[in-house]
């Protein structure tokens, strides 16, 4: 065990695998209230990364135009309390040119703040930008951010995130118990470590990889002991934030080898959810 200020407990794990080949980047379409909003391509356009709760996480992907309330503000993204937020911008092939944000209210109806970000810093088409939030947000609520890069070919491209005021020290600490814990799931000694901490189900059906959550047994919480491999890096995502409690979500590919040179890829979806208690001490893996 080790020694933090606040003991944090695990209260829900949902585990979704999707078995598939996976094929790479395609063009993704999203359908919210009969409106279809289209991706673009990563290969050519960058992804947005925010620097929050001590870690690049809340990856952005491009569209190609601004969206509605529900579509794409999956995640939270925690203000310092400088009210600043950081922003690093990776890959593709275009060059950004311009950028520039809009700050809305929950609903989207009232305009908070729109201003360009002049000073940025650009390094083999990385960029690093930050963001400075008016002192027109308030805490205790949450706000819609909207960040477009003008690219040097003229074309452009939106990336959303919600935004609000939270103690990234804490959310921090929720990721990483997260983290640990579905780490530890794919090498199946160290799953029995979080295996303590299932509620087990002795009637449900546990064949299926599907589905997992705490009512599942142990050969579940390991994926049946498969000698699964991480591919690429893990897309890590706070969900919600009240202080007490967070929503954390974590998706990675990984790969199992078949033999013959066939192998088998996985999406691995994990959400928890974390509350803050009052003890001392947290158990590694809870």
């Amino acid at each position: 065990m080790k020694s933090i200020k606040r003991r944090l407990l695990l209260l829900f794990v949902v585990f979704v695998a999707a078995v598939a080949v996976y094929m790479g980047l395609e063009m993704r379409k999203t359908k919210t209230n009969d409106t279809v909003y289209t991706g673009i391509e990563e290969a050519t356009f960058p992804l947005v990364w925010a620097q929050t709760a001590g870690r690049e996480m809340n990856v952005m992907y491009p569209y190609t135009s601004q969206v509605g309330i529900n579509a794409f503000f999956d995640s939270l993204t925690l203000l310092s309390d400088e009210r600043q937020l950081e922003l690093i911008v990776k890959g593709g092939s275009e060059v950004v040119k311009a950028i520039s944000y809009e700050v809305r209210s929950a609903s989207l109806e009232d305009l908070i703040e729109n201003n360009e970000i002049t000073d940025f810093t650009s390094k083999d088409k990385e960029v690093d930008m930050v963001i400075p939030i008016s002192n027109l947000i308030t805490k205790g609520n949450e706000y819609r951010l909207n960040v477009k890069l003008t690219f040097a070919s003229g074309k452009e491209a939106h990336y959303y995130t919600r935004i609000a005021f939270g103690d990234q020290s804490m959310a921090g600490e929720m990721i990483a118990l997260a983290d640990d814990f579905s780490s530890k799931n794919l090498n199946s000694d160290q799953a029995r470590d979080n295996s303590k901490y299932l509620e087990t189900d002795q009637a449900a059906d546990h064949s299926r990889l599907g589905e997992i959550n705490l009512k599942a047994d142990y050969e579940s919480l390991a994926y049946h002991k498969m000698a699964l491999e991480p591919v690429g890096d893990e897309d890590v995502r706070l969900l919600n934030f009240t202080g007490d409690m967070g929503e954390v979500e974590l998706r990675r590919m990984v790969k199992e080898s078949l033999g013959m040179e066939i192998t088998s890829s996985m999406r691995l979806r994990k959400i928890f959810t974390i509350k803050k208690g009052n003890s001392a001490t947290l158990y590694d893996g809870l």
